[in-house]
């Protein structure tokens, strides 16, 4: 008697084999893709996202030093002390009547203090200069902005007219303040001249 043959079997359970081994590949494959598309998202998303907040950190940043740096018109922004003359007053940013009346005024075409160049403020000859002719070569003169504190040195003194525009020509290159005020310091009346007080810097910083 013949033994029945087993190929239907075996060709059914390759069947069966294929039918479940193709969808379920499939379905592997899938699961892998989305992992990696996943992946590379939340990758990109991160590297964006850190770009703009170092972006917006940097702008913050750059705000607040140009704030502290350049003052608005008419700002309190530090103030000047020299002890030998007896000289502690508040300096704003301008030098109209408003803020001299108020304290030191600083020549708003000049420089701040460290950008290496010419640094002016003027002040009343019978308010907060009217001791600055005391002030003698060598002195300190401390100028203590919301940003740092700069110490300069007293290097020459003289006395020039009105009209001269030296004491507020621009000069770069090397950090210089110079303080001026009415003279005669006893004129009745505008007075014709102009004391002038040139100070070089010694040591200073942006305090961090």
């Amino acid at each position: 008697m013949r033994k029945k043959s087993s190929g239907g079997n075996v060709h059914k359970k390759g069947g069966w084999g294929i039918l479940i081994g193709i969808p379920l590949s499939l379905f592997v494959c899938g699961i892998i893709l989305i992992t990696l598309g996943t992946y590379n998202y939340m990758k990109s998303a991160y590297f964006l996202t850190g770009m703009f907040l170092e972006h917006e950190h940097s702008e913050s940043e750059t705000a607040s030093d140009s704030k502290s740096i350049y003052p608005d018109y008419g700002e309190e922004f530090g103030s000047l002390l020299i002890v030998s003359a007896g000289i502690d007053a508040p300096v704003f940013n301008g030098d109209s009547d408003e803020e001299l009346n108020k304290g030191i005024g600083h020549y708003f075409g000049s420089r701040y203090p460290g950008e290496n160049g010419k640094v002016v403020l003027s002040g009343h000859r019978n308010t907060v200069f009217k001791n600055l002719g005391k002030a003698k070569i060598g002195d300190a003169v401390v100028f203590e902005t919301n940003y740092g504190t700069y110490t300069y040195k007293v290097e020459g003194i003289r006395i020039t007219t009105g009209t001269d525009k030296t004491i507020t020509d621009a000069a770069d290159g090397s950090e210089t303040l110079v303080l001026y005020t009415c003279y005669p310091f006893n004129y009745i009346g505008n007075a014709p001249n102009r004391y002038v007080v040139t100070c070089t810097l010694v040591k200073g910083g942006a305090q961090r």
